[in-house]
């Protein structure tokens, strides 16, 4: 019996799909997708709207991503806008680029660097690093807003978030934190804001 043969989608112009399993998608022009999907690589140099969940390898956003449900997969690298109204479940996060993700950001790193506006309702992570772009004269600097981070490392600048809660933080310049629980190591900038800290027990 002969395998299934591997299924590529290319977009160029404008497509739309139902969904499916493929091996690689790269969309350049606008692409939708209306049904559930996987992929083992993604590159989004384009438009990409999914109404439902995605499965995914690896992706690549240079252009703008819109995931209606959620976003699970191993590596993410976001370049350019990456919007997720569910969770994004990743072994790897990196962003150097704008992202929103209405649910969890659960992964085991997360890098980010403040190229643009970042909010996430709650992070899970081993580790959680946020830099800030050095911006031109006269422009403003971007934030990474959060109701919840916790994480084992925790590096944090520009940040303003409710409760972050980790084994070691350190708090940087530019953010706003309402209350840290910490277990063995903290840090903070004299320039940062933080209304409360404990120290909890292993």
């Amino acid at each position: 019996m002969q395998a299934e043969p591997v299924k590529n989608w290319r977009v160029m112009g404008s497509s739309t799909i139902t969904g499916g399993s493929y091996n690689h998608i790269s969309v350049m022009g606008e692409a939708v997708s209306t049904g559930d999907m996987e992929c083992q690589s993604l590159r989004v140099m384009g438009m990409f709207q999914t109404h439902a969940n995605v499965q995914v390898g690896f992706a690549n956003i240079m252009g703008q991503m819109d995931v209606g449900g959620q976003l699970r997969g191993q590596r993410v690298r976001v370049m350019g806008e990456l919007t997720v109204h569910g969770d994004c479940e990743v072994e790897q996060f990196l962003s150097r680029g704008a992202f929103s993700i209405d649910g969890l950001l659960n992964a085991g790193t997360i890098d980010v660097r403040l190229y643009g506006p970042c909010h996430v309702r709650e992070i899970g992570c081993g580790s959680l690093r946020v830099s800030l772009k050095k911006p031109f004269f006269g422009r403003m600097r971007h934030v990474l807003t959060a109701d919840v981070i916790e994480g084992d490392d925790v590096m944090l600048t520009y940040t303003k978030a409710h409760i972050v809660r980790g084994d070691r933080i350190r708090i940087g310049l530019g953010c706003d934190i309402d209350k840290i629980e910490y277990k063995t190591e903290y840090a903070c900038h004299p320039r940062a804001h933080v209304a409360s800290c404990e120290q909890r027990g292993s």
